[in-house]
């Protein structure tokens, strides 16, 4: 983005803070680990439901990174598209298996990215 374009519109700015937010939850609230069983979308015995092996939390992070795609638009760069290209094809298009600990790895890497890219965006 050149230095013109890169002050959002406060409706924007909210929207994107929004979305950082959900992406800071689904990094430091959600369980890390592999349970022994497969977990789905019922509490466990600790009434814990968010783990990161489940697909919705990978469905989550394609969410918000579509979101951004979207509110950005044209302004959306190729670097960050790359890398949810790479995270696609590493995690993502293979969620017929288990989930490993280097796809959790991996989508927490991705989460760091994108939440360090809005705070550069947003503090510019």
């Amino acid at each position: 983005m050149s230095e013109a374009e890169n002050s959002f519109n406060p409706e924007t700015q909210q929207s994107l803070q929004k979305i950082m937010g959900v992406m800071r939850e689904l990094r430091d609230n959600w369980q890390d680990g592999i349970p022994r069983e497969i977990k789905h979308s019922v509490a466990d015995e600790n009434g814990t439901i968010n783990w990161k092996v489940r697909h919705s939390w990978f469905q989550q992070i394609i969410w918000a990174y579509e979101e951004l795609e979207y509110i950005l638009g044209n302004h959306f760069p190729g670097e960050v598209k790359e890398k949810f290209y790479n995270f696609n094809e590493q995690t993502i298009s293979k969620l017929d298996k288990l989930t490993t600990p280097e796809d959790v790895a991996a989508g927490d890497e991705f989460l760091n990215f994108l939440i360090d890219y809005l705070e550069k965006e947003l503090n510019k």
